[in-house]
C-alpha cells in the first residue's frame, strides 16, 4: 500500500526584491526561492533523476511521482495603487506518493515564509494519509515573518 501526504498552502506576499536572488524580475525570483517543481512525466528524464539524488535541496518536497506544485499570482492593481497590497499570492498544493512526513513539508513552508521575509499571510497544513497525521501551520499577528510561531 501507498503511503500519501496531501500539502496546502496559501502565501500572501507584499514585496520581493529580485536582485537579492540573481535575477530579473520578482516571479523568477519566487520561483528560485521555492524551489524546482516536476510530475511523475518528469521522473524518465535521467537528469533529472541525477540532479534529484545530487541536489535535493533545490526542489519543492517530492514524493515517488513528483513534487509539490506552486501557481503565482500577481495582484493586478499592486503597482498602480500602493495600497492594493499584497502584490503576490502564493498557491502550493500537490499529493506526495511515498512520502511519510508532513512535518518536514511544514518546515520547508516556514523556511520559504522566512526567507520571503514580507509575507502578510500565511498558512499551511499537510496530512499524511496512512497515519492520519496532520500537521499546520500560519504566520499570525505579523507583516514580517521573524522566524516566531
Amino acid at each position: 500500500m501507498s503511503i500519501w501526504t496531501h500539502a496546502a498552502g496559501i502565501i500572501r506576499l507584499d514585496f520581493i526584491n529580485p536582485a537579492e536572488y540573481g535575477v530579473a524580475d520578482e516571479k523568477a525570483a519566487i520561483k528560485k526561492l521555492l524551489g524546482k517543481a516536476f510530475d511523475y512525466k518528469d521522473m524518465y528524464d535521467r537528469a533529472l533523476c541525477e540532479d534529484l539524488d545530487e541536489h535535493p535541496e533545490d526542489y519543492m518536497p517530492f514524493g515517488s511521482e513528483g513534487s509539490l506544485r506552486r501557481t503565482i499570482l500577481q495582484n493586478p492593481g499592486c503597482f498602480e495603487n500602493v495600497t492594493a497590497l499584497p502584490m503576490w499570492t502564493i498557491v502550493i498544493e500537490g499529493d506526495l506518493r511515498d512520502y511519510d512526513d508532513p512535518e518536514a513539508i511544514v518546515e520547508w513552508f516556514k523556511e520559504v515564509c522566512r526567507k520571503l521575509k514580507y509575507v502578510r499571510d500565511a498558512t499551511v497544513v499537510a496530512r499524511e494519509d496512512l497515519n492520519n497525521k496532520t500537521v499546520s501551520w500560519c504566520a499570525r499577528d505579523s507583516w514580517r515573518v521573524d522566524g516566531k510561531d
